[in-house]
């Protein structure tokens, strides 16, 4: 949890006056959680199969199982294997 100084300003309807408060505002949006995505050894796994001539994402999955890897989402595998396409295309 960070905790962030912030200043609001309260405008009176009835007067002139303004009111103002000092607070201290805590929020969660940098947490310890573990990085989204694939992490760099699955990624080097499905890149080392690629060159290998393994390109379907079924057959990449069937590797993880039958080296006893938690095999990743079929859609996570899909996505980076386009993305992978993609990059030896336009080199």
């Amino acid at each position: 949890m960070c905790t962030r100084p912030s200043i609001l300003l309260l405008f009176h309807a009835t007067s002139r006056k303004v009111s103002r408060y000092r607070v201290d505002v805590e929020h969660s949006n940098h947490t310890n959680e573990p990085q989204r995505g694939l992490s760099d050894e699955v990624k080097a796994l499905i890149r080392e199969k690629f060159e290998d001539g393994i390109r379907k994402p079924k057959a990449i999955l069937d590797v993880f199982r039958r080296l006893h890897f938690t095999e990743p989402s079929k859609a996570k595998v899909v996505t980076f294997l386009r993305t992978l396409r993609y990059v030896l295309i336009s080199l």
